[in-house]
């Protein structure tokens, strides 16, 4: 996707357009939320256009199990950033590392363009289980 660059931009000859407005009303557990969506189309009436339709809100994929590169593939095709990658052991050369925790985890809504922040880890048992937050060993108790 090409980057725009703004600073060239002038703004004396541009026309703006509103293309349509719709009212979404969600309803939720304290009641409704109504909100408006708008599409706008501007252009320069010399060949260049652009729209604009607000953010969207994208669902969380599951991306424990995963290798630090799919996780990343799958995040960016959802319109979501990878934020922070922590690692259990230091990374060595060649040794294949798996996700086996996602904060946010996995079916949260985000606005398009936040971060996930990822946990990796070599064991490939570990990750596949995901974080559980319980003791492997349960004869303590």
């Amino acid at each position: 996707m090409a980057r725009f660059d703004n600073k060239n931009l002038q703004t004396d000859n541009l026309v703006d357009k509103l293309v349509s407005v719709n009212r979404v009303s969600k309803t939720v557990k304290g009641g409704k939320n109504m909100s408006f969506s708008a599409l706008v189309v501007v252009g320069d009436k010399a060949g260049k256009v652009g729209f604009g339709k607000g953010t969207e809100y994208v669902k969380v994929p599951g991306v424990v199990g995963l290798t630090l590169r799919d996780a990343r593939s799958l995040l960016l095709t959802n319109r979501l950033t990878v934020g922070a990658v922590h690692h259990d052991e230091p990374e060595e050369e060649g040794v294949t590392q798996y996700v086996y925790l996602q904060i946010p985890d996995a079916g949260e809504r985000l606005l398009e363009g936040e971060t996930v922040a990822l946990y990796l880890s070599s064991d490939i048992e570990k990750a596949v289980k995901g974080n559980t937050n319980e003791p492997e060993d349960e004869s303590w108790f």
